[in-house]
């Protein structure tokens, strides 16, 4: 609870009024992006494996990290919290929507060992020059960048223009890292595993219940075209859900044509995009299991050329990926 408790309160601070310096512009259906763990590159340390489950409720990714040195490695990962800017109705506050991060190792959860914080002018890394010239950078946490007392404002300008920076004095941005140590025996392996409530956008798409759908044209940026029996499976929940709309209406008091009318089905449609990466290493992952896990309801979501992608009988979607570029991230709109 301690951590939980920690994590919340100084997430509720930091992201209150900063946005992020790598934060993608926004786009009309693709979701905040949520993020994976940084994962520092060290002679010898290397993933076998990252085995991915991404649902509407949870992100779950698994690292299976070996260490081939004769020594122990200690290392300080984080997960860089994705701060773009929120738009109205896309979620919670990123303070709620990650708060509940949690790192284990080998199942045992790691207690969050620090916060890391980086800040960027007009996109340029500028933490280390502000650190050096003494400036507290835990104390942006009241009241974000652009709010900060006059002194400290002043000694970060001038900090920026000692080295030959232009100041913009909207150019502020600033990222936060929960991070926690981890320590791998010489020669061993060890399964790292982080889980989080994702920060999804979320819209809801109501049909008319007597509207006939031809295809899945919104969702083309899915390539729900792709998704075996995906638009039967929209048909069939708007048939259900706007018969029993009409039968509530009618239990309501209402005429069967005015039922007719008036019934509408929802479908929920949640966005998430995942980042594959967080930090300069690794550029590739050898092995990638993905899993996707749309609950009662359906996924639609894109994949490089030539992998199969399976739905078992579980309802879920499997794929096995190779050698993936550690770039760009995995779109998702889950229907429910």
């Amino acid at each position: 609870m301690r951590r939980a408790a920690a994590l919340l309160t100084l997430l509720a601070a930091l992201t209150g009024a900063a946005r992020g310096a790598a934060g993608a512009e926004p786009r009309e259906w693709l979701g905040i992006p949520s993020g994976a763990l940084d994962v520092p590159e060290a002679p010898a340390l290397g993933i076998d494996r990252l085995v991915l489950t991404l649902s509407p409720g949870q992100v779950k990714a698994t690292y299976l990290l070996f260490n081939g040195a004769e020594v122990r490695r200690k290392l300080a990962i984080g997960f860089p919290i994705p701060a773009e800017p929120r738009q109205l109705g896309d979620g919670p506050p990123l303070s709620e929507a990650f708060s509940d991060a949690q790192v284990t190792q080998d199942g045992k959860t790691l207690e969050l060992a620090d916060v890391r914080i980086r800040v960027y002018m007009q996109g340029r890394d500028v933490t280390e020059i502000l650190r050096a010239a003494g400036i507290d950078l835990r104390a942006l946490a009241n009241g974000g960048l652009n709010s900060q007392p006059r002194e400290r404002a002043r000694a970060m300008q001038k900090a920026l223009i000692d080295a030959g920076i232009v100041i913009d004095p909207a150019g502020w941005d600033l990222q936060v890292a929960p991070t926690w140590a981890v320590e791998i025996a010489p020669r061993s392996i060890a399964t790292v595993t982080l889980t989080y409530h994702p920060y999804p956008g979320h819209a809801v798409d109501r049909l008319p219940g007597d509207e006939l759908l031809e295809d899945l044209a919104h969702l083309t940026a899915y390539c729900a075209d792709d998704q075996d029996g995906l638009l039967a499976w929209v048909r069939q929940q708007i048939k259900r859900r706007s018969e029993a709309k009409m039968a509530e209406l009618e239990a309501n008091g209402q005429t069967a044509e005015q039922a007719a009318s008036n019934a509408y089905a929802d479908i929920d449609m949640i966005d998430l995009s995942f980042l594959w990466g967080s930090g300069p290493w690794p550029r590739h992952f050898a092995k990638v299991s993905l899993i996707v896990d749309p609950g009662d309801g359906r996924a639609a979501f894109c994949l490089p050329p030539k992998v199969k992608l399976k739905r078992g009988d579980d309802g879920r979607y499997r794929a096995d990926l190779v050698d993936l570029p550690a770039e760009g991230s995995l779109d998702i709109m889950f229907l429910q």
